[in-house]
């Protein structure tokens, strides 16, 4: 039924690749508290994403993606594949259940064989609700053993055949959760869209579930302004009555990180606090992370060092993550370039080797770093290389009297031009009224 290379793991899993990352430094972090709030192939995929990226973790992180696919799916040759890799780890031994493979392919080819029945009567009948009823169950056995693109495109393939809108919204809502399983934002808002134009007001629990698809997606695609506004809009105990908690697949830690991450890269210090410190809703997905929550104070209290080490710690965290792992560098680079920004704000001038300092970092990366901001823009300044000091720039008096000046010269000299033409063509006016009323006399 299941194949390597259909599977959802299937050739990804090389135990060979490099590891990038070590063991987070994230306060209290363990594994099993990482991964206990997820289910099914969410919980499977991060654990193996652990596994490839973090050496002190691997054997914990693939035994965890081991047990949970035995547990909750039918997908034999992943499991055979992390049982192999896992050999590396034990010493060569292994404790591989051969008759778990043997009754689950058996299990699964039973049911496959029961849902093609099940088509067939369908189609005699020329039945949408029954054919409806058996390509649900086929999509769930597809995920089941691993086949996730395989289930996308049965999905796709069978669109016309819903009895009703109502089964279309369904459709392409499952096609969103299982692109949410493989990561495929773009893909997350197509379906979206196309739930939407089906179902312009969908169910509460529906409605809160895509809300949160949307909002992974924006930070997954680094949108990060557009992620924050949405995370704003979510609620903890609207998410959790609604049953989004329960499908496993995204947690409220999860959106405490999206939105701290995210609207420190994409806002400065005034708005951090306005939309994320002082927003009661977000310290409800706060309190799941407080180190999100200290964080962010740090950065508004401007205290540089601080801030720094615990982003440093959460981002250590962040890199064992498949969501937020891929951004890692980028969001490090915006948040410090915001640090930077509100550094140098009070100051007229300042030493660069003194900011290198307190931001941690030394003189020569600090200095490129502000020639980079002062290329994009973010900075007006200049740097003395002759002092080491960093000069903003500033506006003389009278360079800002005589430029208001030169204004409102042009300004005059547009409203005269404009006086000219309006002249002109009350008098040819004038004179083309003047003749059509001798024309009207004779």
């Amino acid at each position: 039924m299941s194949s390597i290379g259909d599977s959802l793991l299937g050739s990804k899993l090389l135990p060979s690749e490099v590891v990038l990352v070590p063991k987070p430094t994230l306060e209290d972090f363990s594994l099993e508290g990482y991964l206990k709030d997820y289910k099914g192939f969410a919980k499977i995929s991060r654990a193996r994403h652990v596994g490839q990226y973090c050496s002190d973790l691997a054997a914990e992180g693939y035994r965890i993606a081991r047990d949970e696919l035995k547990q909750s799916t039918f997908d034999t040759a992943a499991y055979v594949e992390l049982c192999r890799i896992l050999t590396q780890y034990t010493g060569g031994t292994t404790d591989q259940d051969s008759d778990w493979i043997l009754n689950t392919n058996m299990k699964a080819k039973s049911e496959d064989t029961e849902i093609n029945a099940e088509f067939d009567r369908a189609r005699k009948r020329n039945s949408k609700q029954e054919s409806m009823r058996a390509l649900t169950r086929h999509v769930e056995l597809l995920q089941k053993v691993g086949r996730m693109d395989e289930a996308i495109k049965k999905l796709q393939d069978n669109r016309d055949s819903c009895p009703d809108v109502r089964a279309q919204g369904e459709l392409h809502i499952e096609m969103a959760r299982i692109s949410q399983l493989l990561y495929r934002w773009m893909q997350i808002t197509t379906f979206l869209q196309r739930v939407e134009s089906v179902l312009p007001d969908p169910p509460q629990a529906l409605k809160a579930e895509m809300a949160v698809m949307r909002a992974q997606a924006s930070f997954g695609s680094c949108e990060w302004e557009s992620a924050v506004n949405r995370i704003l809009q979510l609620r903890v105990d609207v998410l959790r009555d609604t049953g989004v908690f329960e499908r496993g697949v995204v947690t409220a830690r999860d959106i405490a990180l999206y939105g701290t991450l995210a609207g420190l890269a994409a806002h400065g210090r005034d708005k951090v606090k306005s939309m994320l410190i002082d927003s009661m809703a977000f310290r409800q997905f706060l309190d799941q992370i407080p180190e999100c929550q200290r964080l962010l104070q740090s950065y508004y209290d401007s205290n540089y060092g601080d801030a720094l080490a615990r982003l440093d710690s959460i981002l250590s965290f962040c890199k064992i993550d498949p969501v937020i792992g891929p951004h890692v560098s980028q969001l490090y680079q915006r948040i410090l370039e915001n640090l930077v920004v509100l550094y140098v704000k009070p100051f007229a001038s300042l030493s660069i080797e003194k900011m290198a300092r307190v931001l941690s970092s030394d003189a020569a990366t600090m200095e490129r770093l502000l020639v980079k901001m002062i290329e994009k823009g973010r900075i007006s300044a200049r740097i003395d290389g002759a002092t080491g000091f960093l000069v903003k720039h500033t506006e003389d008096p009278r360079d800002t009297a005589l430029k208001r000046t030169e204004e409102i010269h042009s300004a005059f000299l547009l409203q005269t031009e404009l006086m000219k033409y309006r002249i002109q063509y009350l008098e040819e006016e004038s004179v083309v009224g003047s003749s059509r009323g001798a024309q009207y006399r004779k």
